[in-house]
């Protein structure tokens, strides 16, 4: 045993290493330090000393819960023990706690192969800078997806102001669209028309492909379902606006409009929604 302690004391790895460490005897009295624990503790060599005589480990107030109690004993009786990460009080020369907080990790090793050791190496490991690096980089995570959110509650404002459901009447909405349509601003039609529909009410709405030059295969799709789901909260679709190109692309893809109503302009789109509920536009 007297060999395996001497080859640890004398190893110039143990002496400068950066971690601290300290070596006790069996019954928790330290009796050796090496340079790292004590520029941690910031004391000079003879305030160790005199610490050494003032501490056990058993009886440090950071290592006073039944918990770490039990681990320093099984550490005592041979085995190699972790202790949790600790808020650790730095304690002064005399062994009294200090004004001074740490986050440490500690583990405890028997020395030689004897049982139980006559000698526990424990080395403490100040995590302190890596658990605030830890914190601020979990902070920069949360705050990276808090502007995910953001972002994603802008693009989808931004969205629905970009399908305008316009109510023009009780009853009666009307979508203007306006360019090329792809599958996603499709996908955002869909879910605009749901939602002002279950949100008004409505009765009909009026589709209006005016401004749009091209309609392929996936966009007229996309319309069908807006118009089934519609219909399936009650309320009914007038598309207008079909331009000629349109009409013949619609007729080369094989798509039938057959069940759904149809008009040439907004303006007679718009009567035949107040003929649904037996209205008419009078001149004054």
């Amino acid at each position: 045993m007297a060999s395996s302690l001497n080859t640890l004391i004398r190893s110039s790895a143990w002496s400068v290493m950066s971690i601290g460490s300290a070596i006790y005897d069996q019954t928790g009295k330290v009796i050796y330090t090496n340079t790292a624990l004590r520029r941690i503790f910031n004391l000079s060599p003879a305030e160790m000393l005199e610490l050494q005589e003032h501490y056990n480990l058993f009886d440090d107030p950071s290592l006073a819960t039944p918990e770490l109690q039990a681990d320093l004993k099984r550490a005592f009786a041979g085995e190699e023990v972790f202790l949790p990460i600790l808020d650790y009080v730095i304690v002064d020369a005399h062994g009294q706690p200090s004004n001074r907080h740490l986050a440490a990790r500690f583990l405890l090793k028997p020395v030689g192969d004897a049982t139980p050791p006559e000698y526990v190496v424990g080395y403490f490991h100040d995590v302190s800078e890596s658990l605030e690096l830890e914190a601020q980089i979990s902070a920069r995570r949360d705050e990276i997806d808090r502007m995910s959110q953001q972002d994603s509650l802008l693009k989808a404002e931004i969205a629905a102001r970009a399908v305008p459901v316009v109510p023009i009447l009780p009853g009666i909405l009307v979508l203007p669209l306006v360019g090329g349509i792809d599958p996603m601003q499709a996908d955002q039609i869909i879910t605009a028309l749901l939602q002002a529909s279950s949100r008004s009410n409505a009765d009909t709405v009026i589709l209006d492909l005016t401004g749009v030059p091209v309609v392929d295969t996936a966009v007229a799709n996309y319309i069908l379902q807006a118009i089934n789901a519609l219909k399936l909260l009650g309320t009914e679709t007038i598309v207008v606006g079909i331009s000629n190109e349109i009409a013949q692309t619609i007729v080369q893809l094989g798509i039938r409009l057959d069940t759904i109503a149809t008009r040439a302009d907004l303006q007679s789109g718009l009567m035949a929604a107040l003929e649904r509920q037996n209205l008419t536009i009078e001149s004054i």
